[in-house]
């Protein structure tokens, strides 16, 4: 039993009757919480109360802690507080979106690529003059083509956007290449850091990396959902006008003028989120506390008994570049011969309590690209009479890694799949949607939803002890 196992609530939930504990393999799209996030939010919740308006003295804790919030970010990613501010929002896909409003209204390029999830893709091809920049023939970056992109288009208002880690593969952007790269052609870089966050240190200020801008979500830090963070130059913040407008983000209201706020409080229109931001603050501080290269070992373990097991195995197909293995976060994207890949999803849940992701990762483009190069087929077209929204019937599984998982469970999952590939599922499924479900699917999941009868739930400080 790891140690860091007690630190995320949901471990030690009930099973599904008949099956084991249940394991989740699912950590790239969202991470369990911390206890100590909900511990925090346990102690606020009594000073819960208006920020930034109130002269009680809850309204005054309230905003010190939610200020406080920033620093906590600023700290956690080497942002000098002179230098940058942070706007909260509810996810890096709002926070990217955001400054895109920024992006635009100051006439900037954006150089992406097919790389990219969607967040970091979309909210530019919205804007004129992006640059999307191929796959090199690994599937990797292509520094090459940056470099000719950056050559056409230099200066400050050319912004490089890239992940940090693809949330696919795992692989790690090399970062310092590209930051020495945009610093040579006096561009910006903007980097996604959603997925390597809660995994690497990652600092904006460094001797080898210089970041602009950077965006991130809690819920992929064991953080709860709703809460993310761009940190961007207050310079920036200050020159364009609020994307949203309404209360909190002008200083000076008159009938036919406004004087709009200064740094991040222009971008934060309504009542902030409290809860969100101190529970930002707090996974953060844990992270810290565990210390991220012991984190990094940790799961560097992990990720190398996967692969080397997995690539031992007949039928299991690989997929993506292949970086050295310290170059790459714990994401296993795979594929399963002569299987559907959502069916192998499926009975990895129902069968063998595993939880994984399957299908096209809101990276779609690049899925495209790495099936082509494993010689599989190109998704087919989106039928949306059937209700499917992305349907890979030859796609990629995705098992992903967080600092809680033991090598036991990673040993159950190359069982499971051993077995999935000789013998098939024991259960029979139908296709709904772009899953599959067995006939007792609802069942199934009513019997754990939280408050029903018998249904599975997360133990609480209240609960006596054994």
């Amino acid at each position: 039993m790891h140690p860091w196992r007690e630190l995320v609530h949901g471990i030690d939930d009930d099973a599904p009757e008949g099956a084991r504990d249940y394991i989740n393999f699912d950590n790239a799209a969202t991470t369990p919480p911390f206890v100590a996030v909900t511990r925090r939010i346990q102690e606020v919740v009594p000073w819960y109360a208006s920020i930034h308006r109130g002269t009680g003295i809850k309204s005054r804790v309230a905003t010190r802690l939610y200020e406080g919030a920033r620093e906590s970010v600023l700290e956690f990613f080497g942002a000098p507080q002179d230098e940058f501010g942070v706007v909260f929002v509810k996810h890096t896909t709002e926070a990217l979106n955001l400054f895109a409003w920024v992006a635009g209204r100051e006439g900037m390029r954006v150089i992406t690529s097919v790389h990219e999830h969607h967040s970091n893709l979309l909210p530019w091809r919205r804007l004129p003059g992006t640059v999307v920049l191929e796959a090199a023939p690994d599937g990797g970056h292509d520094l090459d083509a940056l470099e000719s992109a950056l050559r056409e288009h230099p200066g400050p208002a050319t912004v490089v956007a890239v992940t940090a880690a693809s949330n696919v593969t795992g692989a790690l952007t090399p970062l310092e290449a590209i930051s020495s790269l945009t610093r040579r052609h006096g561009a910006r870089l903007l980097v996604d850091a959603a997925q390597i966050a809660a995994h690497r240190r990652l600092h904006m200020r460094s001797p080898d990396l210089a970041v602009d801008v950077l965006a991130v979500s809690g819920h992929k830090l064991y953080a709860p959902f709703g809460v993310g963070a761009l940190v961007a130059p207050l310079k920036l913040l200050d020159a364009a006008d609020p994307w949203l407008v309404g209360g909190g983000v002008a200083d000076l209201v008159t009938d036919d003028a406004v004087l709009f706020a200064r740094g991040p409080h222009r971008h934060e229109a309504g009542s902030p989120n409290l809860l969100g931001a101190v529970a930002l603050a707090a996974a953060l501080e844990e992270l810290q506390r565990l210390g991220l290269d012991a984190v990094e070992a940790h799961e560097r373990t992990l990720t190398r008994r996967a692969l080397d097991a997995l690539g031992a195995m007949n039928g299991v197909r690989l997929l993506g570049p292949a970086p050295k293995r310290e170059d790459r976060l714990g994401i296993v994207p795979m594929a399963v011969e002569g299987f559907p890949q959502n069916l192998v999803a499926a009975a990895l849940a129902r069968e063998w309590n595993i939880g994984v992701r399957s299908g096209c990762f809101c990276a779609h483009p690049y899925v495209t690209r790495l099936l082509r190069l494993a010689g599989a087929p190109a998704p087919t077209t989106v039928a949306r009479g059937e209700g499917r929204t992305c349907w890979m019937p030859d796609g990629v599984v995705r098992a992903s890694f967080g600092l809680y998982n033991t090598e036991a469970e990673v040993d159950r999952l190359v069982t499971a799949l051993g077995e999935i590939q000789r013998e098939g599922p024991r259960m029979r499924y139908r296709v709904v949607g772009s899953g599959y479900h067995t006939d007792d699917e609802e069942a199934w999941v009513a019997s754990h939803l939280p408050g029903r009868p018998g249904a599975a739930r997360i133990p609480t400080d209240a609960d006596p002890e054994e």
